[in-house]
Order: C-alpha cells, then structure tokens, then sequence
C-alpha cells in the first residue's frame, strides 16, 4: 500500500478474500478466474491509434440493472453457503458488505449528489445496496463507452494483436471480494468487505489495472492533472480499495475517439490537494458507517433503514420498515428472497 501509506490511519490496506466470474445468466463459474482479462501493452506503444468509442453501440444490449441484481444476490448466497451459514466467518468477520462504488457513495466521494441506502442485517452481516434505479438507463452512451473501451484494450491472453470491433456484454465480469478496516477517531475501527470490478491485469506485475478515459482538452499532464481535480479524487478513491496502483488513461477526442493510450502510477494523480480531500472521505466513510451500524442496532439489528444522505454527506434522512418491502426484494434474486426474507 505504499501508494496510499499516508492514509494508514484512516484506512487499512485491503486484504483479499475471494474472487468471482460470472456466466451469461449471472451465475458464478467454478473458475472463479475465468473472466479475468490482461491490458494488451501493445496498445501502450501503439501509433496513429484510432478508436471510435461509438462503434457498435446501436447493437449493445444494456442489462446493467439486470446483472447487478444477479451478481450481487448469488455473490452473497455463495457466502452464505461457503460455510454453513456463518458469513460472518467467510467474510474476515466484517461488519459490512458493500461494493466498492456504495463505498465511495458513503464516504462522500461525489459531494454534489444526494444518495439513497438501503441497510438490514443478515448472518451478522450489515448489507448496504445503494437505490441507483435508472442511473445507468440516462447513461447509456457514457456507460458504454467506458466499457467499450476496456474491452478493446485488454484480452485473456494480454498479447496479440488489438480488436478494435469486439462486442460489448454487461456480464463477462471478474470481481474480487476484499476487506479492509476503517479507523474512527474514537479509537474504534469498522471492518468492511467490498467486491471490486477489477478492469484488467498487467501481465508482467499481475497487479491490478484501473482504465479510464479522459477528454484530451481536459488534461494537462505537463502540470502534473492527468485528471481534473473531482475525477482525480473519485479514482484516487476508487484505486485506494482495489489496491490499484497503476491507470490505464486513454485521451479522447470531444467525439469520443481515442488517439493516445498512457499508463501512470496513481502517486501521479494523487497530488497534495487530492489528497487532503481523500482523507476528508476517508474519515466521512467511518462516520458514516458507525451512523448506519448504530442504526441497526436500535432495533436490535432487524428490518430495514433507507437511508438518504444529503451533501456534503454529514446529514441523514431515515424511513424504517420492521418488515419486508417491495423496494428492498426488487434489489435481489428470488432464490435470494426466499433465502433470507421471510415475511
């Protein structure tokens, strides 16, 4: 962790407890490795590169909520049935399990937008699901060129020559599951377990790869802002949980083309007053999760709380359901309904 060594008190480094692979109907693949894909490097030293983030979008079918739902409902079944029951155990005794973009949520990463939680108590465990319903369906160019282009950058194998006309899917992903502990400024910590979307592996390090895309116009590299300032704090954040510690940036044009591909350690991104502001979420994330642990354990740890978190992140608006709601089955699968709802 020696990117982010400077947040040691605040945030502990990330510990790795499992990973996952997905099928086309969002169940996990025995080869939990199986979707995991490499940064093609050649697209590194590549000329004239050419990329149009469009292309195929007319073709993209966007199952994005679908997916989420499945791959959140059957990563925690899979939990549960990993050993007995006790998920607790499966997951380093955590007190959460959250995936790592609610986690930027929480700690106020994206100070401008007000954010809704639902939290409950299973096995021990506090889950919280961020309500993000139709989000991504506003989105849906901006999501797809994000995807499009890890997918045109990175393979199976990581050599090769480049693709530049794969099709796009919303559910060949690979996940890892890590834990790591919060520090409150009481002396208490709150362990959380988070899964991360991992983009892709540089085959020569296998360490982790984060990979985004930046309006050229945008950037000035030359005065150390590969990013802009609130980019630069959501990716130091987001490289913090994964323990990233390189980006893959590939600049684009207003039309959304690629013409330069560049790969930069996150120190590069993470410039003193990004940091500062990463530290501010850091400790904003402990507060507001002991807010939502004492929460639960007003009402001994059963039903439900929607939670509203209002900018900059400090205030809460709260409803409790004592029994099952709608809202709260609509995030999950049936067979996970019928495993943990009971009323």
């Amino acid at each position: 962790m020696a990117t982010f060594v400077s947040l040691q008190d605040l945030i502990g480094e990330p510990e790795k407890i499992t990973e996952f692979s997905f099928d086309e109907q969002g169940e996990i693949l025995n080869d939990r490795t199986k979707n995991r894909v490499f940064l093609n490097s050649s697209i590194l030293t590549e000329k004239n590169i050419k990329i149009d983030l469009t292309k195929n979008f007319e073709s993209y079918v966007h199952k994005v909520d679908e997916y989420k739902k499945k791959f959140r409902s059957n990563m925690l079944l899979d939990f549960h049935r990993h050993n007995e029951g006790k998920m607790k155990e499966t997951l380093m005794n955590a007190d959460f399990f959250i995936t790592r973009g609610t986690v930027s949520d929480i700690a106020g990463v994206n100070r401008e937008d007000a954010v809704v939680f639902w939290a409950f108590m299973i096995n021990g465990v506090i889950i919280v699901v961020k309500d993000d319903e139709n989000i991504y369906n506003n989105n849906l160019l901006s999501s797809y060129i994000g995807l499009n282009f890890e997918n045109i950058i990175t393979s199976k194998s990581g050599d090769g020559e480049i693709n530049y006309d794969k099709s796009v899917n919303n559910w060949e992903q690979y996940k890892e599951i890590y834990m790591t502990s919060v520090y409150l400024s009481c002396g208490e910590n709150i362990k959380i377990a988070y899964s991360c979307e991992i983009d892709a592996f540089d085959k020569n390090t296998m360490m982790p790869l984060e990979i985004k895309t930046q309006f050229g116009s945008n950037s000035n590299y030359n005065n150390r802002k590969i990013f802009g300032f609130y980019k630069s704090i959501s990716v130091s954040f987001q490289c913090l949980l994964g323990n990233i510690h390189e980006v893959v940036v590939g600049y684009k044009t207003n039309c959304n083309v690629v013409y330069s591909v560049k790969k930069y350690p996150v120190e590069h991104i993470l410039h003193h007053s990004v940091m500062n502001v990463v530290r501010k979420c850091c400790s904003r994330l402990g507060n507001n999760l002991d807010k939502i642990k004492k929460l639960l354990a007003s009402k001994n740890n059963k039903g439900f709380f929607k939670i509203k978190m209002l900018p900059p992140h400090d205030d809460i608006i709260t409803d409790y359901f004592s029994e099952t709601v709608p809202e709260i089955k609509a995030f999950f699968t049936k067979e996970f309904c019928d495993t943990f709802f009971y009323d």
